[in-house]
């Protein structure tokens, strides 16, 4: 019994570490996008003011 609860215990951890991994991928791709965006609108701001 207590190999089962052991592996139980592993995989869950297991499916955390990816969750949070996965995230950490989203909000940096989030970041670089907002970036990206600012530097555009940067872009688009400095057109208009010359």
């Amino acid at each position: 019994m207590t190999t089962t609860i052991q592996s139980e215990k592993q995989t869950k951890a297991l499916i955390d570490v990816k969750r949070a991994q996965s995230q950490s991928r989203r909000l940096s791709g989030l970041r670089s996008v907002t970036i990206e965006n600012l530097a555009e609108r940067s872009k688009f701001i400095n057109h208009f003011v010359k």
